[in-house]
């Protein structure tokens, strides 16, 4: 059986640690790449085609860095992922911007447990 690969481009500590133990339940299926550096992340990231990303918005400010990070990533891979915006800083429009950009979703962080718990049971569903 093929593992899933997720890819979290995260700047807070707390959330990383919530994803980490989130897909720990499902480390038979699921390999987790965790990115706390964008630069780093995305050199690294250049080598493994993600069946999912999950992009922190706000990753190094206010502004929308998550965006770049999405359009780099796309750039440098063969295979389309899909992508979950995060942001602890949801504003009117946000959502909007977010799809316009090639987003397939955005999440307000931190990310409920059980929203995250779906999203990892939809995933292994069909894959």
């Amino acid at each position: 059986m093929k593992k899933i690969r997720v890819g979290i481009f995260e700047s807070d500590k707390v959330n990383r640690f919530i994803y980490e133990k989130t897909f720990d339940r499902h480390k038979d299926r699921v390999d987790l790449f965790l990115f706390d550096n964008p630069e780093k992340g995305l050199e690294i990231a250049k080598n493994i085609e993600f069946d999912i990303v999950f992009i922190d918005l706000h990753f190094w400010g206010e502004d929308f860095a998550g965006l770049s990070i999405l359009r780099r990533l796309r750039t440098t891979s063969s295979k389309e992922v899909f992508a979950i915006a995060m942001t602890s800083l949801l504003q009117e429009g946000d959502v909007e911007r977010t799809m316009e950009a090639g987003f397939g979703l955005c999440l307000e962080n931190p990310v409920a447990l059980t929203k995250l718990e779906q999203l990892s049971a939809h995933l292994l569903s069909v894959n």
